[in-house]
């Protein structure tokens, strides 16, 4: 009886728009809480973060955005850019469930789904199995139409407004109602995101994963005291084994800084000082970029010499000579 008054109560549009209306309103909102429940969205060292994904779609040719000019900009705010897209799923998600400025929430679905489309997707092939097009699509009836009046906040504030025409100030009074929904509805999506983030951190403690690439077992370090050291070869920093292909490890320079040595290439090992010459934090070798990344602030290096290839960095990596003798690596500092 419930969904035969329903259906009685509401409009023809209202009732076609009603599956889009949930499916929508429920897909964003959930989409928006699981970033906040994700540590690993936020952290630039994982490979699903937004961090990297920026710069998978910047910097590699094959997934390079067609607004990769724009997005470049970007990623060192990667972090702060999360948390936009993040709190404006989950109040897109909200508006267009409890039907509040619809059409608005619409208007930043089509927006968030296009810009991601272009960002994500655009080079899926055939066209049309790229989802972020199709949901962009999916926001243009809410954007022209809204979602009607019957079972929206909207439509209440409406009627509210009506009831009120004929006393001294309904401005006001449409101003103050309208001002307390938005307010209560902006309490629901922080709170629910705030929520998620607490239980998402609060599970991941109890995760054993890591997203090292590895790491020397050997150290070097000052004043004399190094594992291994020849006048011929260098110093010894570890074994070649424990350098995965297309990953990295990391020792310790003797200046006390902290060393980075990468095999992009099987049995081709290249070794830098990690230390970013921008402002002085420890690059991370992205093998899906093949290029050395400072997660403070995007600067990238190539992987073959050190060089700049974009961001802030003023000058290149510190290179040091790599030598493999039985297995074992050396650098000349």
């Amino acid at each position: 009886m419930k969904i035969l008054d329903f259906l009685r109560r509401t409009a023809p549009f209202e009732r076609a728009i009603a599956p889009l209306r949930l499916f929508l309103g429920v897909t964003f909102l959930v989409a928006g809480l699981q970033k906040f429940a994700n540590p690993a969205f936020f952290n630039k060292q994982d490979t699903n973060s937004i961090f990297q994904q920026l710069l998978l779609h910047t910097q590699n040719n094959s997934q390079r955005s067609p607004i990769a000019f724009l997005l470049s900009h970007l990623v060192e705010h990667a972090s702060l850019l999360g948390v936009l897209i993040a709190l404006g799923e989950v109040a897109i998600g909200v508006g267009t469930l409890l039907g509040l400025y619809s059409r608005l929430a619409a208007l930043g679905g089509f927006a968030l789904s296009f810009g991601l489309y272009l960002t994500v997707t655009f080079h899926t092939t055939p066209y049309y199995t790229g989802a972020d097009l199709i949901y962009a699509l999916a926001w243009t009836p809410i954007v022209f139409a809204g979602l009607g009046h019957t079972y929206t906040l909207d439509g209440y504030l409406a009627r509210r407004a009506s009831t009120v025409a004929a006393t001294s100030d309904p401005v006001r009074r449409w101003i103050v109602v309208s001002g307390a929904a938005v307010g209560a509805a902006a309490v629901i999506s922080a709170g629910s995101a705030g929520l998620s983030a607490v239980i998402g951190r609060a599970l991941g403690k109890n995760s054993n994963t890591t997203t090292t690439t590895g790491a020397l077992s050997t150290t070097t370090t000052t004043g004399g005291t190094t594992s291994t050291t020849t006048a011929a070869l260098g110093t010894e920093i570890g074994a070649a084994s424990q350098v995965p292909v297309k990953g990295s490890a990391t020792f310790t320079l003797a200046n006390g800084n902290p060393g980075i040595v990468v095999q992009a290439v099987a049995g081709q090992f290249e070794a830098y000082d990690a230390t970013c010459t921008h402002a002085g934090c420890p690059v991370s070798y992205y093998a899906s970029n093949n290029m050395l990344v400072c997660p403070c602030h995007g600067s990238m290096f190539s992987v073959d010499n050190g060089d700049v290839l974009g961001g802030v960095a003023p000058t290149p990596l510190v290179k040091y000579p790599v030598t493999d003798v039985n297995g074992k690596l050396y650098i000349k500092e």
